[in-house]
């Protein structure tokens, strides 16, 4: 099981895992992951969000 939670900025030493672009257009999402490819999935909320992120453990 993972938990994922945002946290704005640059926080503590980064340990770098992957990063990824997620991109929200109404009930579809596209993910694009370097760890883990690409993947296409159905949401429940009408949404636009363009989101960059990088995955780094603790």
């Amino acid at each position: 099981m993972s938990s994922e939670y945002e946290v704005k900025g640059i926080k503590g030493p980064i340990h770098f895992q992957s990063i990824y672009i997620r991109i929200w257009i109404k009930k579809n999402v596209l993910i694009v992951d370097l760890k883990e490819g690409i993947k296409l999935k159905k949401k429940d909320r009408n949404e636009f969000k363009f989101i960059f992120g990088i995955i780094s453990s603790t």
